[in-house]
């Protein structure tokens, strides 16, 4: 949000929220947030194209902003070939929903479909990271 951006701006924009219909996430709680079955393949239909699956949980009793999603591949030797963190309208299915939040104690499926660096990855990391937004 714009007030995580702009610190200045916090105290104005709580002004308007208590006039305004306004829904505030809290705070990302990055311990209370689990990746699981995280998968990367081939894609089942393109060359050079990877699909990567994943579940993200929130264990925490309220909805949390989305978290961005950072993919590494790695080489045989261990050395980085490539690392993005993607953001949510880019991983969920329905980017829309980004901004209710992730909804506590519920399973969200994560697709996401990248450019395959060719033969040099074999290998990969995924982790959650805080968002910048």
């Amino acid at each position: 949000p714009l007030d995580r951006r702009i610190p200045a701006l916090k105290a104005p924009i709580a002004a308007l929220c208590h006039f305004l219909p306004c829904r505030q996430l809290a705070p990302i709680d990055m311990q209370r947030l689990d990746l699981t079955e995280t998968r990367v393949a081939p894609h089942p239909r393109y060359d050079r194209v990877l699909r990567i699956n994943a579940t993200i949980v929130n264990r925490a009793d309220h909805a949390q902003p989305y978290p961005l999603l950072e993919v590494s591949l790695i080489d045989n030797q261990g050395h980085l070939v490539a690392r993005r963190a993607y953001p949510p309208r880019e991983y969920l299915a329905k980017p829309e929903t980004a901004s209710g939040g992730l909804a506590p104690n519920v399973a969200v499926h994560i697709r996401l479909d990248i450019t395959s660096p060719g033969t040099k990855a074999n290998g990969y990391e995924v982790l959650l990271l805080p968002p910048d937004e």
